[in-house]
């Protein structure tokens, strides 16, 4: 989130009880938590609403802590496809928990069912580690799916 006094992205982190590692966590969660600030010289690089390992260190004069470095969080995507003839028409790019999905035969949300939007969606993707080639296995098994669906209908 960016503060509002000063602009900055500033998060909160919260430090597991057993394994003692500190993780980032939203602000209104309840745990204990201290405030995280970066280092003037990643703002520029540093993006809202994307996950990053951080090295951090202690704030000198509060409670609380400095990100020094910020390394984005890549997730390698795996591309699954399914197909029940007459039933099932889907092809899914799953990622860090996210998943993006392209079924033909869904007809209320447009971003599922058509291919072109579904594939922009996994192409815009800044969190992916093997981007390109999810891209193209999720293209080619969506043509595939697309194809099997328009023959059985």
């Amino acid at each position: 989130m960016k503060s509002e006094k000063t602009g900055y992205i500033v998060g909160f982190v919260s430090q597991n009880p057993v394994t003692g590692i500190w993780h980032g966590v939203p602000e209104d969660k309840p745990y204990p938590k201290k405030v995280c600030v970066l280092d003037r010289s990643l703002v520029p690089y540093v993006l809202l609403k994307k996950l990053y390992d951080v090295e951090m260190v202690p704030m000198k004069k509060k409670d609380g802590f400095v990100a020094k470095t910020a390394e984005p969080v890549l997730y390698p995507a795996s591309v699954v496809s399914s197909h029940i003839p007459g039933m099932l028409y889907h092809v899914e790019a799953v990622f860090g928990g996210k998943r993006i999905v392209f079924d033909p035969s869904e007809t209320d949300d447009r971003s599922v069912c058509e291919m072109d939007r579904a594939i922009d969606k996994l192409r815009s993707r800044t969190d992916v580690e093997n981007l390109e080639q999810a891209v193209e296995e999720f293209t080619n098994e969506s043509y595939r799916i697309n194809k099997l669906f328009n023959k059985g209908k």
